[in-house]
């Protein structure tokens, strides 16, 4: 995404008007993005090719 202006990151779109989030990639980095954008108050959804990788990611969230 590109930041247009200061509170906005695209035209005529401001962060207050995100509210939910999905993250595809369930590893390091995917389900990390998605624990903190549920902690930020955002419907999250996280999405992966391998159910495995979801049951991993699930497991470290849980601790």
């Amino acid at each position: 995404m590109t930041r247009l202006h200061t509170n906005q990151l695209v035209e005529g779109m401001t962060y207050k008007q995100i509210q939910s989030i999905t993250v595809i990639g369930a590893g390091q980095m995917g389900h990390q993005i998605a624990m903190l954008a549920a902690f930020g108050g955002y419907g999250t959804i996280l999405q992966d090719a391998q159910e495995n990788a979801l049951n991993i990611a699930l497991g470290k969230l849980d601790h």
